[in-house]
Formats: structure tokens, C-alpha cells, sequence
């Protein structure tokens, strides 16, 4: 699954049925405005916007009426996986690679 974010900053779930990846995609922020849409979307870019951390809420919130029979389970499970390699903070958010288009 891939958070996608759009040049105005509005975030959406590609792939919500893939429990096997997560990466936050898109247009980079580039401004300040756009980076205070992200934030809001519940995205907070860290390391030179190199990663993002995200609240299993969220994905849960944009996967919603998309997503298959067992995919509390297994997106739960990739939470657990997520935690044992240490891509969690200390808030329970999940840690992922960002990969930006020029836009």
C-alpha cells in the first residue's frame, strides 16, 4: 500500500489491499503550505522528507469500504512486522520510505 500525495498536498491509499509494503509516494511538498496539508492529512515528514510517519489510523480511515475480508488481520500483522525491524515511534506510527516525482 502507498500513501499518495498530490501537488495540493491531499493524501489517498493506493493498493489498500497490500499488506506487504507501505511507502508514502507522490509530488513532493514544496512549499510550506503544501507541507501543512500533508501534516494535517496525519503525515509527518522526517529526514529531509527521506520518510514519513503515519498513524495506523489513518490507513485504516483511507482504507475503509476498499479493502477485502482479513484486512484488519493482516494490515495488524504488518503493523507487528513493522514494529519488529523498528519502523514504529514511540506513538505506535508507522515509519515509511518516501519516493517523490518531480510533479
Amino acid at each position: 500500500m502507498h500513501l499518495r500525495v498530490d501537488a495540493s498536498g491531499a493524501v489517498t491509499l493506493d493498493d489498500p489491499d497490500d499488506c506487504t509494503s507501505f511507502s508514502i509516494t507522490g509530488v513532493a511538498p514544496s512549499s510550506a503550505a503544501v507541507e501543512a496539508a500533508v501534516r494535517a492529512s496525519g503525515i509527518e515528514l522526517c529526514d529531509g522528507a527521506t520518510h514519513g510517519y503515519v498513524a495506523p489510523d489513518v490507513v485504516v480511515l483511507l482504507a475503509e469500504g476498499r479493502v477485502g475480508e482479513g484486512w484488519a488481520e493482516r494490515f495488524d500483522g504488518m503493523v507487528r512486522f513493522a514494529g519488529s525491524k523498528g519502523w514504529l515511534d514511540g506513538s505506535g506510527r508507522i515509519r515509511g520510505h518516501t519516493d517523490w516525482s518531480a510533479g
